[in-house]
């Protein structure tokens, strides 16, 4: 009976050991908003994004990535973690998903471009969406000089209109003229310095015979709205570079200046410290180990990169997974963060 017992308990245990340690999710979000073209399926639509705020609220333990990056810190993680954050700094973000957060009472992050704050311009891929994938009447040649190459595109019989909003990068169709220009455009512009991509996209403009200032749908927010964000107390603003280059393609001066004058930019705008940070693009490939030692000198506690992976208690606390998020009903979201918020 004693010898049943011990081999009872010694075998809970060994199970205990072998129990995998907590997991939380961080979600990548961008934009909050019903969009009539998508291309890099950025758009949560607002019902959807309502419902996933209600489950995060409802099934797991929503928290703030300040305190996640303490957790991670300390070699723990609690289980069912769910953060909130959102790229780039839409104007969305607080129109339409803060109110929300407000609701379900579900702490979020706001990563912003600091140079983007207030901006008469819109980013590049939204711009490029705007001149292609739209049904405006395009001419029926493109010739444009690109970091010193030259590049053309034709049209043809596409020049009079586009009406496959629905389409998107993922799509497995073959793309057509217009879908194929502004994917390789974004392709161009994607490694240029800021100054350069605002140079094409200028020329773009001209030739499409249209203006440079953003649309209402596409702006990011002011420094006023910055405050706005904040005010709660629920919502946190983290620094997303200046520009939103690819960090690995600048030299290790510039990249610091990326770093730390978002920082110094936005803590000047909110009068508050600035911890968090987040990778433009996110992925392998777009920063170096070197990067992630310029964040953390820059005084930050945390940051984010794009890519999914488990976020356990031993996950470097300067390159914390998430996942990116989709415009996913309530099953489907369901099931994506069940499978990591274990």
């Amino acid at each position: 009976m004693i010898r049943s017992t011990i081999d009872n308990l010694r075998g809970k245990a060994l199970g205990l050991l072998r129990r995998p340690s907590n997991s939380a999710v961080v979600l990548l979000y961008h934009r909050v908003i019903d969009l009539d073209c998508d291309p890099q399926l950025l758009a949560v639509n607002p019902q959807r994004f309502e419902e996933q705020m209600r489950l995060i609220a409802r099934e797991f333990h929503p928290m703030s990535l300040l305190e996640l990056g303490a957790c991670v810190r300390r070699g723990s993680v609690p289980d069912r973690a769910v953060v909130v954050t959102f790229d780039d700094g839409y104007e969305d973000n607080l129109t339409i998903a803060k109110p929300v957060l407000e609701e379900y009472q579900v702490p979020a992050t706001v990563f912003v471009a600091s140079g983007a704050v207030g901006s008469h311009r819109e980013f590049y891929w939204d711009k490029l969406e705007d001149i292609f994938l739209t049904d405006r009447i395009l001419p029926g040649e493109l010739a444009i000089p690109i970091g010193g190459d030259d590049y053309r595109w034709g049209f043809g019989e596409e020049i009079s209109g586009y009406s496959q909003q629905r389409w998107n990068v993922l799509s497995a169709e073959r793309p057509g003229r217009r879908q194929s220009a502004y994917l390789e455009l974004c392709d161009k512009l994607r490694p240029l310095p800021f100054d350069q991509q605002s140079a094409v996209l200028d020329g773009l403009c001209r030739w499409a015979g249209i203006g440079t200032e953003p649309r209402t749908t596409h702006r990011t927010v002011t420094g006023d709205q910055l405050n706005q964000l904040v005010s709660s107390g629920l919502i946190d603003v983290g620094a997303h570079t200046i520009d939103h280059p690819i960090l690995a393609t600048l030299t290790m001066g510039e990249q610091r200046r990326q770093i730390q004058q978002s920082k110094d930019d936005l803590q000047r705008l909110i009068g508050g410290p600035v911890q968090s940070f987040s990778y433009p693009y996110g992925t392998r490939s777009s920063y170096t180990r070197a990067t992630v030692d310029a964040v953390a000198e820059a005084g930050f506690t945390c940051a984010c990169s794009n890519f999914t992976g488990e976020l356990r208690r031993d996950v470097d606390p300067y390159q914390l997974p998430r996942m990116l998020v989709r415009d996913w009903v309530g099953d489907r979201f369901m099931e994506e963060v069940g499978a990591l918020a274990a």
